[in-house]
């Protein structure tokens, strides 16, 4: 048996007998149905008054709630109790009038049941991509912030069979990839804060002798183990990375630094080294800006350049999401301005240590970090020896232009970046096309053909300038490449070429 759900004006839940279906390739007849004549009365399990954008269903199988349309712009969420009886928890109207310039609300709607009454999780679909799982109590009004995903957009929930949220389904590099909660964030206060493992357990088999869990630290790429309750004893049966296990030796240090009154969390890894000399610097600013930020676990462009000898550094300048709403609001219209004085304020902290050479940084990054290289290492010569450009933004008003742009992207970028009407001439101010004359240092310039997200004409423009200038620089492009590049291929190619030119102009 299963639950089929047909929606419409009234939409249903059937409970149907898989073995009355019509069999495969089998011509239907007058008396033959497909559904073997099963979506009668007496086989209905739920109905509900409107279009059923979303049932709720428990792991038992039975139906807990739906979100469900109660006319054109408004939405209703109807719980259920063991007798099916029905009561409305919440109402959202998003009519034209109510919706218009609503870029700074959230948006917040149930996507999963949790695992307390009348509880939900959800997202917050105002958001430019859904990237945080808020825990409602519909009943108390009570909402928390439980999970943040680094940058990319959430699709789908995981969780366990007493709906306990594990993980999510996010879009990564234009395929599905699983991401992890902290199973010490269940626990309250913030130890996820303080624990540099993460570790959570999926699930536990029936007569609770093995468990299944998921594991992921700054140089162990994650890996999924099945562990003997009984014995203690574990096993690998899958890694993101097999080759890299117990591999990797780098070194994580989290530390802040108050810039102009705001604390700004950064990560410095350093490789494990027997040698007694200064390391190189790469400081590797996120793309994003807003709403994205860099965590404490795997990354593995991160420990690619550790295992070449560089330090890297990785700043959650302001904008950045994962830490505090102080820190993700003051991001607001700052591209060119605290975000990049955030960066060059921790770079310059992190020189003073006793193992980095002050004479020997370089700025690499992608899409907004792409941005953020050309530009630092325009304005803060001295310290920035080259620049590596991967996807990146180089004239703020064509990328706020960007002719396939929503009405929702569009409000969002003018309220985020600025208005390039109102503010054109300081948005060309801080573009690093129009200051191409000012560069200092060589800079490596990739781009993909097909980004749809920072169109590759960026690239060209900046290109077009620097050869006005006669200035250094490298330059490559990806026919097929995309805004992620992605495939193994490409990443090989893009690897091996910035890191020979870092090794040649650091």
């Amino acid at each position: 048996y299963f639950l089929y759900a047909k929606a419409g004006i009234y939409s249903k839940i059937y409970r149907i007998n898989a073995a009355k279906l019509n069999k495969h390739k089998q011509k239907l007849n007058k008396l033959v149905k497909k559904d073997g004549g099963q979506f009668k009365k007496k086989n209905e399990v739920i109905s509900v008054d409107g279009y059923v954008a979303r049932w709720f269903i428990n792991h038992d199988g039975s139906p807990k709630a739906a979100l469900h349309y109660l006319k054109a712009d408004k939405i209703g969420l109807t719980v259920f109790d063991d007798k099916f009886e029905k009561k409305r928890l919440k109402e959202w109207d998003f009519s034209s009038d109510e919706s218009e310039n609503q870029t700074s609300s959230k948006r917040i709607v149930p996507v999963a049941l949790a695992n307390e009454e009348n509880t939900f999780y959800c997202l917050d679909i105002a958001e430019e991509n859904e990237r945080s799982v808020y825990k409602v109590n519909y009943s108390t009004g009570e909402q928390e912030l439980v999970f943040e995903a680094e940058s990319y957009k959430i699709i789908d929930l995981i969780l366990t069979r007493n709906n306990l949220l594990v993980g999510a389904k996010v879009i990564h590099n234009g395929g599905v990839r699983h991401i992890y909660v902290d199973e010490k964030s269940h626990q309250g206060g913030d130890s996820k804060i303080k624990s540099g493992l993460l570790k959570q357990t999926i699930d536990i088999s029936a007569d609770n002798n093995t468990a299944l869990y998921y594991t992921e630290k700054h140089n162990q790429p994650g890996q999924y183990l099945l562990k003997n309750n009984k014995t203690g004893k574990e096993k690998n049966i899958g890694s993101a990375f097999p080759t890299l296990v117990n591999q990797l030796n780098s070194k994580l240090i989290e530390k802040n630094l108050i810039v102009n009154g705001l604390e700004i969390p950064y990560l410095l890894t350093l490789p494990k080294t027997t040698s007694k000399s200064q390391l190189p610097l790469i400081v590797m600013p996120h793309g994003g800006p807003i709403g994205v930020f860099d965590n404490r676990y795997f990354d593995p462009t991160t420990q690619f350049l550790a295992a070449n000898g560089y330090a890297v550094l990785r700043v959650n300048f302001r904008g950045s999401s994962g830490h505090t709403s102080e820190l993700l609001q003051a991001g607001k219209k700052q591209w060119g301005d605290l975000m990049l004085e955030d960066i060059y304020q921790v770079t310059k902290s992190v020189i003073t240590r006793s193992d980095i050479n002050a004479n020997k940084v370089c700025v690499m990054g992608m899409s907004y970090g792409g941005y953020a290289a050309s530009m630092l290492t325009i304005l803060h010569p001295q310290l920035y020896r080259c620049a590596v450009n991967i996807a990146g933004v180089s004239d703020l008003n064509l990328y706020l232009n960007a002719p396939d742009r929503t009405e929702k992207q569009k409000a969002w970028l003018k309220e985020q970046v600025g208005d390039s009407l109102a503010d054109y001439e300081a948005l060309k101010s801080i573009s690093p096309v129009y200051l191409a004359e000012k560069l200092q240092h060589p800079i490596l310039i990739m781009h993909g053909a097909k980004d749809n997200v920072v169109d590759v004409e960026h690239a060209y423009r900046l290109k077009l300038m620097l050869d006005k200038y006669n200035k250094s620089y490298a330059w490559h492009i990806f026919p097929e490449g995309t805004h992620n590049f992605g495939d193994t291929q490409t990443s090989t190619i893009l690897f091996n070429k910035l890191i020979q030119f870092i090794e040649v102009n650091i």
